[in-house]
């Protein structure tokens, strides 16, 4: 409820990365030690896998776009912090962003069923972008 209420006054902000980060890092911590499963990718040139609990299994997640690597986060904070929107990757921009929201959907589907992180995101955003909005509108937003 934190990152919700103050989410839209500093969107680029350090304490939205900081939340954000928290719950990345939780949830890194996690689905760290579940197995992984490799799934069958009906799409060219896609590969995923899921987290798996020993009794449920996350959301598929593509293996190209995901990293656990939290100096990744802290890279990218620093440079929205220093506002050296040159030294974001798009390619790991996209990766560290997609881990970031993956792993909370991953997190929520291991532990309590297969859509809660989903539910719990979209509910909570009827007013409220989802993560990947946060940077989005970050870069767009520079000065």
């Amino acid at each position: 409820m934190r990152l919700q209420t103050t989410f839209a006054q500093d969107v680029k902000g350090e304490g939205n990365q900081k939340q954000i980060g928290e719950i990345f890092r939780a949830c890194s911590r996690y689905l760290a030690r579940l197995e992984r499963f490799d799934l069958k990718s009906l799409v060219p040139g896609k590969q995923y896998f899921a987290f798996s609990n020993g009794k449920k299994l996350s959301r598929a997640v593509n293996i190209a776009l995901f990293t656990l690597d939290l100096k990744e986060w802290g890279a990218f904070c620093q440079a929205i912090s220093q506002k050296r929107w040159a030294d974001l990757d798009p390619t790991r921009t996209t990766r560290v962003v997609y881990s970031a929201a993956v792993s909370f959907f991953c997190n929520g589907s291991v532990k309590a069923g297969a859509n809660l992180g989903a539910r719990t995101l979209v509910r909570s955003n009827a007013r409220t972008p989802l993560i990947g909005g946060l940077f989005a509108r970050a870069e767009l937003a520079a000065d």
